[in-house]
This record gives C-alpha cells, structure tokens and sequence, in this order.
C-alpha cells in the first residue's frame, strides 16, 4: 500500500506534469494526484503508465472541466440506477442529494474506499468503461 505508492511518487509527479504539459486547456486538477498514483503503482513503465493515464483521463475529463459536464451526466445516470433502493429513498427524504456525496466518492475510489492492490485490479475495467465503470 503506502510503500508501492511511495515509491512511485517520482513516476505520478511525471504523469501529471506531462498531462498538464500535453492539456492546457484541462491542465491539472485536484484529484488526479489520486488517479495518476493508482497508474503509477499498476504499470512496469513510466510510458506504460502515461499512455494509460492519459486515456482514462480522455475518457473521464468531464469530470474536471468548468461545469463538471461528466459529473452532472453521471449523477443523473446514477440516480436513475438507485432510484428504487430503499437507501436511495431514505437518503432523498432526509435531503441528502447525490451531489453532496458522488464527487467525493467518485474521487475516492482512487485513494480510500478500496486497498491499493484492488484499485489495481479493477484499474483494466474501469479503462475500459470509463463513466459506466464508476457507477
């Protein structure tokens, strides 16, 4: 865990310099520390791993860009998906929104909800799915 993502600290700090270098437009944001460390642990190469950081971040971008285009898509998917559960129903009468909670959870997929070695793991499916891979 706190090891591995140590001891990739120099290759995350590459990722997103390059990334910011390579996306003026998008740049940097808080929170693709989290996703470029999680690339950083889950590749044998600096480039393995920036060409994989780079495309989850196309594909994900929305999340980051003014506006939050992605997020607002997202949430009104996810609410459609937790509509009928009953902690979606309780969480709604007492006022709690997805929004006050899904920009958090997205992002802590990548650094808290999971141990590092399953972030790894789901890391191939979430690449492939993008937003439908994190509802």
């Amino acid at each position: 865990g706190d090891a591995e993502l140590g001891a990739s600290l120099g290759v995350a700090r590459s990722l997103l310099l390059r990334y910011a270098a390579e996306d003026p437009e998008l740049g940097y944001c808080q929170g693709m520390n989290m996703v470029a460390a999680v690339f950083a642990v889950a590749t044998s190469s600096q480039e393995e791993a920036y060409r994989r950081f780079f495309g989850f971040t196309q594909s994900i971008r929305g999340l980051w860009l003014p506006g939050f285009p992605l997020l607002m898509q997202g949430m009104a998917h996810f609410e459609v998906l937790a509509e009928p559960r009953p902690w979606f129903q309780h969480l709604c009468r007492h006022h709690v929104q997805p929004d006050m909670y899904l920009p958090r959870a997205w992002m802590g997929l990548f650094s808290k909800w999971l141990p590092l070695p399953t972030r790894v793991l789901f890391l191939r499916k979430l690449e492939g799915m993008g937003l439908a891979g994190l509802l």
